[in-house]
């Protein structure tokens, strides 16, 4: 009887750990993937903020074309 409480002990603490182990995976991989993602929103936003750059002096060239047609009128 005592062998047999003593077995489910052992079976109880390698399933505590086995589910520890795999929990601890799991974050660890979320945590990595997370990390990725922020990589790429970073370099996205620098993306975002040439293209609004190049948006902004596209506008001053249309402004200046604009002006250029009015004064040859």
């Amino acid at each position: 009887m005592k062998k047999i409480r003593f077995g489910i002990k052992i079976a109880y603490i390698i399933t505590l750990v086995l589910l520890l182990a795999i929990s601890s995976f799991l974050v660890f991989d979320v945590l990595r993937k997370n990390k990725k993602i922020l990589i790429l929103a970073k370099e996205n936003r620098k993306y975002l903020e040439l293209l609004s750059q190049i948006n902004i002096e596209k506008d001053k060239a249309q402004e200046i074309i604009d002006f250029l047609d009015s004064s040859r009128e």
